[in-house]
């Protein structure tokens, strides 16, 4: 195992091993062995997630949690005029590549875990769902593109409904609704029950059909219907149920929407990092979904934010590729970043009293006779 990748070498064999979702074992052994190699804590769990740690097990624990999955089809890997091309080089290996690297490079006093989840991109989102029951972090990044200057505080959630309509009595000549005009009629009022007073990318839901196929005897439809933090999710589905007439309906997906504090300890962290190297950040919220969604359900009181390098706007694209100069401004930023943050984190965790603190404070209270 070769120990001394450059960090633009350990991006583009990163990127170079094939791991779309529900295939990224490769990717894990390869990930586990080369950070077993540097001589760190290095595991693969019982679904297939890299873990790999550092640092004191009763320290604050930040936890990096960026995801070795990609959508499909693999491209073909190739660095050209300063940029790496290749299926997940933004969506997410770049983040991945730079959360090793800077883990690699960071002291503090903090434990540092990095989870490289599977199953990100599909609905199982297998990976998430298993550590944030293992794990009781202090801080999170999540791994997904945020351009190297940026962070990213929210993610829209998603519903997915899945309509399927069976009439067997249509006829072409007929007078009576055709399976397909029902499918039609049914995604109008939707989609006007949707749209209504929407002013807002972020702030308002969206609705897209992802897939049809029917006749005039049945009709299959799928709809995924994009929505915002403190959305009234049960409306929703009592207005689907309303409308459905004879046809079946399936709620096949509910992830809920994420919006995080702007002015928790990480953001503040990672915003003081991007002005040291003066640059001006933005904060910002996604219309996507991610593994943010996912954890907050269990850990919506733990700060968090979203970091990686890359443009957004090119995720699942032909043309994904990353500007490799960005790549290594990324890593010296999370670097700083989590110094700043672990030492925030080590010092707040200093004015907390132990139960043995507060046990021998109480005995010398009582022994000067303030308390019983």
């Amino acid at each position: 195992m070769n120990n001394n990748y450059t960090h633009i070498d350990l991006l583009k064999r990163i990127v170079e091993i094939p791991s779309i979702s529900g295939q990224e074992a490769v990717l894990a052994d390869f990930l586990q062995q080369y950070m077993s190699s540097l001589g760190y804590n290095s595991t693969i769990d019982e679904v297939g997630n890299l873990i790999v740690e550092k640092g004191k097990l009763d320290a604050p624990l930040i936890l990096l949690l960026g995801h070795m999955d990609t959508v499909a089809p693999y491209t073909n890997v190739q660095e050209k005029d300063g940029k790496l091309y290749g299926r997940g080089s933004v969506d997410a290996k770049g983040a991945l590549a730079t959360f090793i690297s800077a883990f690699h490079q960071v002291e503090m006093d903090c434990r540092l875990i990095i989870v490289g989840a599977v199953e990100e991109e599909v609905s199982s989102s297998k990976g998430a769902n298993y550590i944030l029951h293992h794990y009781n972090p202090d801080a999170v990044i999540i791994g997904e593109p945020s351009g190297c200057s940026n962070i990213v505080v929210g993610y829209k959630g998603k519903i997915g409904i899945h309509y399927s309509i069976q009439n067997l009595s249509s006829h072409s000549a007929g007078n009576g609704d055709k399976s397909t005009i029902l499918a039609y009629n049914f995604w109008n009022q939707l989609n006007e029950f949707i749209n209504k007073n929407a002013s807002s990318a972020f702030y308002d839901p969206t609705a897209t059909i992802t897939n049809i196929e029917g006749t005039m005897e049945k009709c299959n439809m799928d709809i995924s219907i994009r929505i915002p933090p403190e959305y009234d999710i049960e409306a929703l589905k009592q207005f689907v149920f309303s409308i459905q007439e004879q046809a079946t309906i399936r709620f096949s997906e509910v992830t809920p929407a994420v919006l995080k504090k702007r002015d928790s300890t990480v953001a503040r962290a990672l915003l003081s990092a991007i002005r040291e190297f003066s640059l001006q950040p933005k904060v910002k919220v996604k219309t996507g979904t991610s593994d943010m969604n996912i954890v907050n359900t269990k850990w919506s009181n733990i700060p968090m934010i979203a970091y990686g390098p890359g443009d957004s706007m090119l995720d699942h694209t032909p043309n994904e590729h990353l500007e490799l100069k960005e790549y290594e401004l990324a890593i010296q930023i999370l670097k700083l970043g989590l110094e700043h943050l672990s030492n925030e984190l080590i010092e707040s965790n200093q004015d907390v009293f132990s139960a043995e603190d507060e046990e021998e404070i109480t005995q010398r209270l009582q022994a000067l006779g303030y308390i019983d």
